[in-house]
Order: structure tokens, then C-alpha cells, then sequence
């Protein structure tokens, strides 16, 4: 059973931007109608009809749309992923310290992103934050950050929802 509420939830937690929850409650309420209104990136998913994990992707995308995620393809190496965090981290108040920690990481070229996201995280568990992926059941790797302080509470609302999975 999907419930919307504990999506609202997550979606405060991830920004602040309250716009956000209007998109997701237009892709909930009104599904035709959000795609029709974002119907090129939704195109791009091979969606073009209402699926039931559309208020999910319409968080997803709401928040790559305001630069709070990057999404990661299969085929990108841990190098990458550490660019990526770099770039999601850009503006935070310890970005100096978090810079530094994640430049240290020597990935294994051939290393798998979902295998490199947690010894990741351990690098920026003394900043207080981690990088999380919003699992759209996909090839991809849809990334965005979060408090340290915020992430038990932010899987728990994604399991509520049943939409979507938080993973770290």
C-alpha cells in the first residue's frame, strides 16, 4: 500500500524547496496531467503513461531538475562517483573537510558504484552527512545527499511511502 504523506515527509527532508511536494502531489493526484507537463524527461525513462511509482520519479527528477541530484549510469566508475559526490556537496558549510576526506578514497577501477557508495559514506560519517541513492529500479543511480542525522528517518519514510528505497 502506497501512501503519499510519508513521501511530502522525505521530500522536506531532502529540500527545502516546498515546490517539490507540489510536483510529487500533481504526479499522485493528477497524473496525466504531470506528464504531460514533464514529458521529455519522462520520455527519456520510457514513460509515457501514468506507472504507480510515478510520484517517486517525479521526486527524483523534481530534485535533479534543482541540482540536488545527479544521476549516475551503471557503466560510471567510483572515480565518478567521487566527482559526483564533490559536485552534490559543493555549498556545504564543511566542503573543505568533505573535499579532502572523499579525495582520499583510492577506488578500484573496476569497482561496482553500489559497492563503493558505503565505504564512501564511512569517509563522510565525521562531516555528519552521506551520499544516498533513490533506488528507481533502474540502471542507474540516482544520487543526492542527506544529514547523517536525517538518513534513519529518511529510509524510514521511503519504506512508509512504499514507493521507492533509500539505499547508502
Amino acid at each position: 500500500m502506497k501512501k503519499i504523506k510519508p513521501l511530502f515527509d522525505l521530500a522536506e527532508l531532502l529540500t527545502k524547496d516546498s515546490s517539490l511536494v507540489s510536483e510529487i502531489q500533481l504526479a499522485e493526484n493528477q497524473p496525466l496531467n504531470y506528464l504531460s507537463q514533464f514529458a521529455t524527461i519522462l520520455q527519456e525513462r520510457g514513460i509515457d503513461k501514468p506507472v504507480p511509482e510515478l510520484p517517486w520519479l517525479a521526486m527524483v527528477d523534481g530534485l535533479a531538475r534543482r541540482d540536488l541530484l545527479i544521476e549516475l549510469d551503471w557503466k560510471d566508475d567510483p572515480e565518478e562517483l567521487v566527482s559526483t559526490a564533490l559536485q552534490l556537496f559543493k555549498g556545504h558549510t564543511d566542503y573543505d573537510s568533505i573535499s579532502k576526506q572523499l579525495l582520499k578514497i583510492e577506488p578500484f577501477i573496476d569497482e561496482d558504484i553500489e559497492e563503493f557508495i558505503p565505504q564512501l559514506n564511512r569517509k563522510l560519517e565525521s562531516s555528519k552527512v552521506q551520499l544516498i541513492w533513490l533506488d528507481i529500479d533502474s540502471d542507474s543511480y540516482p544520487l543526492t545527499t542527506i544529514s547523517l542525522a536525517d538518513l534513519t528517518a529518511a529510509k524510514q519514510l521511503a519504506i512508509k511511502a512504499g514507493y521507492g528505497k533509500i539505499k547508502s
